[in-house]
């Protein structure tokens, strides 16, 4: 991988419910249900190499979530080269579903991972980016 290149992994993001947080806490408490966006980019944008392994890392990181992320993960969504507006329409499905478990009283959380070309400012899709001003307030607005 280029210098340019990084892996950026945000750890599982509480989203509480709050409804949850309200109600008084039972002993018994349900296991939260747990979401993951997962995007792998091997694309060049300008000035970088092409990469050859970020897209296999991806799919490796949801099967492992699939198969042993220790959470009631939902089906896992795995982005491979998208483009910003596919990576916001996963987002935005995503905050639907997490919405209606909260308006359940279903306590929900986020794994976000990303490998492929990167700057301290954003993620880079091929020739496409994606501010990480942005990518935090979509994140936390979740």
């Amino acid at each position: 991988m280029s210098p340019s290149s990084f892996l950026l992994s945000l750890a599982l993001l509480s989203v509480p419910s709050l409804a949850l947080a309200q109600e008084a806490p039972s002993p018994a408490r349900a296991e939260p249900k747990a979401y993951a966006i997962i995007i792998g980019n091997n694309a060049a944008g300008p000035g970088q190499d092409t990469l050859h392994y970020a897209e296999a890392d991806a799919k490796r990181v949801s099967s492992v979530l699939s198969e042993l992320g220790g959470y009631h993960f939902q089906e896992p969504r795995l982005l491979l080269s998208p483009s910003p507006l596919q990576l916001w329409d996963s987002f935005d499905a995503v905050q639907r579903e997490i919405r209606a478990d909260q308006e359940q009283g279903v306590e929900a959380v986020l794994f976000f991972y990303y490998s492929g070309h990167a700057r301290s400012t954003a993620l880079d899709l091929g020739a496409s980016e994606v501010e990480l001003s942005d990518l935090r307030a979509r994140i936390e607005a979740m």
